[in-house]
């Protein structure tokens, strides 16, 4: 809502069409899932910090500048 800052990690593609969509967004890590999640946390508190001390918008245009998605 209003007043909230959020921070998304992208989960990428359900694994498969009928997967229920609530269900596979709340499910935990798995596997591979897991492991490039824990390799990346410490990137994911470094953003959030800037975040809380240069502001949503500073820090979003630092982070975007320097993010590259996975192809």
């Amino acid at each position: 809502g209003k007043g909230f800052v959020r921070y998304r990690i992208g989960i990428g593609q359900k694994p498969y069409p009928r997967t229920d969509l609530a269900a596979y967004v709340l499910s935990k890590f798995k596997g591979m899932e897991l492991q490039l999640f824990e390799s990346r946390i410490s990137r994911y508190v470094s953003d959030i910090e800037l975040i809380v001390d240069k502001g949503v918008v500073t820090a979003m245009n630092l982070v975007n500048r320097h993010y590259k998605p996975a192809t």
